[in-house]
């Protein structure tokens, strides 16, 4: 059976005031940042109040060059009109280059609970940015607990009830799970699959993306490189970071994170063991395939021939750095050899002729 999710190589973190310290002066490195994705999702605001870091995120992400979605979390204590229309006067003037996303994870009880009131919402943010793509994030479990359910309608209502489920459809959806197994994904009816899908929440990883806060919310997108680029004009294929020269003969590198081994190269080859942080490896080819850079290992001996990734091919050396490269070691030049014919002249001097 095809997994519902797959690891991509395509990454990008969703961020918001959370991510930035107000005990410091500066806030996000986009600029580090940039050198981990091309891509960020920036949350504008909840309930009737704007993300107090927005309008920095917003405008930094756009210098360093990145393709933005905003998202909005959804709160049943206020309209869904008056919600609709501040995620719109936030961000009319200076639109999104990929999704405006609607946050559907609301617990607090509010007058406006409920699936009608969150979809009276997402069809307002239709109404109010026509040329903007609207998406859904949600959870498999909460949809299926707090989105619409024929079977728990009564009989004359099922009809516009599974119309109501049918119409969540039309929009992409960002699915949050949180796992290394993708066996164990699901997604909610009425989808069949993601279009990007949040993998990790509590990374360790924020100081690396550029965060000042360690946690940092990662994603990955469902979908080819050409796909991705198809679907967000303006996306370019990332410049492939320049592998080490030929005529290496070992490659000794350091783990920054934990990483699967595994026994081809590829994200979907068996799972043969991990790699932790902090151990030393050396291997002896390092290839590219299925959007990540890839390191046959010599050592650790347990894993000698098997491959571990070093990083996307955007990032090649974001999980295992490599420290030094072994070159071949010299060989000596060829001998040339040389048939020549000798004559002895008259005067007892030599004549050397060259022979074809």
């Amino acid at each position: 059976m095809t997994p519902a999710v797959m690891f991509t190589g395509i990454e990008d973190a969703d961020v918001s005031f959370w991510q930035d310290n107000n005990g410091t002066v500066r806030k996000i490195d986009f600029r580090q940042m940039r050198t981990k994705s091309r891509s960020v999702k920036i949350r504008n605001g909840q309930n009737t109040w704007e993300d107090e870091d927005f309008a920095y995120n917003w405008a930094e992400s756009k210098a360093q060059g990145f393709l933005r979605a905003v998202y909005w979390f959804w709160d049943s204590r206020s309209s869904p009109a008056s919600q609709a229309l501040r995620v719109y006067n936030l961000i009319k003037d200076d639109l999104p280059e990929m999704e405006v996303w609607a946050d559907y994870e609301d617990t607090y009880g509010g007058p406006y609970g409920g699936w009608k009131n969150f979809a009276a919402f997402v069809g307002e943010l239709q109404r109010l940015l026509p040329t903007c793509t609207i998406g859904i994030y949600v959870g498999y479990y909460y949809f299926k607990a707090y989105g619409p359910d024929p079977a728990k309608a009564k009989p004359a209502d099922r009809a516009a009830v599974q119309a109501s489920l049918d119409w969540f459809g039309q929009f992409p959806l960002w699915l949050p799970w949180y796992t290394e197994d993708v066996s164990i994904v699901k997604v909610p009816y009425p989808w069949t699959k993601p279009l990007w899908w949040q993998k990790i929440a509590k990374s360790g990883l924020g100081l690396e993306w550029g965060a000042e806060s360690l946690d940092i919310d990662l994603n990955e997108f469902q979908g080819t490189e050409a796909e991705f680029i198809a679907r967000y004009p303006g996306a370019t294929i990332p410049e492939e970071s320049p592998l080490p020269a030929q005529g290496v003969s070992m490659y000794k590198g350091l783990v920054l994170q934990k990483v699967n081994v595994r026994a081809l190269p590829s994200a979907s080859s068996s799972d043969v063991g991990d790699l932790l942080a902090g151990r030393e490896v050396t291997g002896n080819e390092i290839q590219q395939a299925g959007g990540y850079n890839w390191l046959k290992l010599i050592t650790p001996t347990e894993f000698a021939g098997r491959y571990a990734a070093t990083g996307p091919v955007a990032t090649p050396y974001s999980w295992i750095k490599i420290t030094e490269e072994v070159p071949d070691p010299p060989t000596e030049p060829p001998t040339i050899y040389a048939e020549y014919r000798i004559r002895v002249m008259s005067d007892k001097t030599l004549q050397w002729e060259l022979l074809p």
